[in-house]
């Protein structure tokens, strides 16, 4: 929740913000692993990054629905 209070629509809206950008960090590091074969984040592999989008995911849904409590 970014230290916020999800009950007031600025910080929920600021809290999803950041969750979307975390998404996009891990869409890009499964771009990469496609793409490149390559893995940037030492230990992280493919099943790690989709496992984590899933994470961000689930998190977006709570918040979204006032379910996400500190």
């Amino acid at each position: 929740s970014l230290g916020g209070d999800l009950t007031n629509e600025n910080d929920k809206k600021f809290s999803l913000t950041g969750l979307a950008i975390r998404l996009t960090d891990k869409i890009s590091r499964l771009r990469n692993l496609l793409t490149n074969g390559r893995n940037f984040v030492k230990g992280e592999g493919m099943e790690d990054t989709f496992i984590d989008i899933a994470n961000y995911g689930i998190i977006g849904m709570l918040v979204g629905r006032d379910k996400w409590k500190k």
